[in-house]
């Protein structure tokens, strides 16, 4: 018999999986991204009717120490593959699942993206899970395939970003798309690809499921509005986030001297970075207690000149960020 097709439960119990194994591949002392992600899937289970399932999930981020942790993720686990090989075997549903037709529909996976790089050889782009709003999870992306750009959302994008290029001797706008860094997002299902080393911890590859479509959110969605602001002024702060809603991307001082202590996704990225910087300067950085990962240098605006955003990559240009 073919397997059913994935449904958005079959997902979101896939998630879950993924991050009880990289609470355990990172430590609890190190997962605290993943440990603030589970809260918000156990929101989207109870909303399901799952509601002890979605309670045993929070329980782990409130252990008291690793030990009692690593008890709960065991039951949580266990648990999450039961549904899993429920749902796989097409058993009858029972009723704490029978909401998920009548309930409303899980949103997607929402990322914003932040940098272009090349890992082991692949071009991939620096991404992060907003979680209720929040910087939750650090995720490489495989480049969605280039596709049209919506005239009148790029229209829209032009109106509202003339003003700000005209004030800062900028170039008229030619009604071309704005680079997606730190500014585009994607809301779509994800699928996993594998997951790598970071450090003490990992991340995962994934790709789009439905091909990638880049969305230009309103001023008033834009998380990342204030930061590029902030940048093209010249007016940031070192520790500044970089989602309003706070999270672990965040705006740092860094220096050439101190690149063997950051972490790098991969060796060629501190190659680019030493080639750049300088003996400091700024970068977009995933920064947990036990780590500084540079994602991207920038360069700050000011009066006469608009921020830009360096890819750590070698050769590759610096582009100006969107407003």
């Amino acid at each position: 018999m073919a397997s059913p097709s994935p449904s958005p439960l079959a997902a979101r119990l896939g998630e879950v999986e993924h991050f009880l194994d990289r609470i355990l591949a990172s430590g609890w002392r190190n997962a605290e991204g993943d440990r603030a992600g589970l809260g918000g899937l156990a929101d989207e289970l109870a909303e399901l009717g799952l509601t002890e399932f979605g309670d045993r999930l929070r329980a782990i981020g409130q252990a008291a120490d690793a030990a009692e942790a690593l008890q709960r993720i065991a039951i949580a686990t266990a648990a999450c593959r039961m549904l899993q090989a429920r749902l796989i075997a097409a058993l009858p549903a029972p009723t704490a699942l029978e909401s998920l037709h009548a309930g409303k529909a899980i949103a997607p996976p929402r990322l914003l993206v932040v940098a272009p790089m090349n890992v082991a050889g692949q071009e991939l782009w620096a991404c992060t899970r907003l979680e209720r709003g929040v910087a939750a999870e650090l995720v490489l992306l495989e480049p969605p395939a280039p596709r049209p750009i919506d005239s009148t959302a790029a229209s829209q994008l032009a109106s509202r970003s003339g003003f700000l290029r005209q004030l800062i001797g900028g170039a008229p706008s030619s009604g071309a798309p704005t680079a997606p860094w730190l500014r585009a997002e994607l809301h779509e299902d994800l699928l996993w690809r594998e997951t790598l080393p970071l450090g003490d911890g990992t991340i995962d590859r994934r790709v789009a499921t439905q091909g990638g479509a880049l969305l230009f959110p309103e001023e008033k969605d834009d998380v990342a509005a204030r930061a590029r602001a902030s940048l093209h002024r010249g007016g940031a702060n070192d520790h500044d986030v970089v989602v309003r809603a706070g999270g672990a991307l965040r705006l740092r001082v860094v220096e050439r001297a101190l690149s063997a202590t950051y972490t790098w996704l991969d060796p060629t990225m501190q190659s680019a970075f030493e080639r750049s910087i300088g003996d400091d300067g700024w970068a977009v950085a995933w920064v947990t207690p036990q780590s500084l990962t540079p994602l991207a240098i920038i360069r700050p605006g000011g009066l006469l000149r608009r921020a830009q955003l360096a890819p750590l990559v070698l050769g590759a240009a610096s582009v100006p960020l969107g407003d």
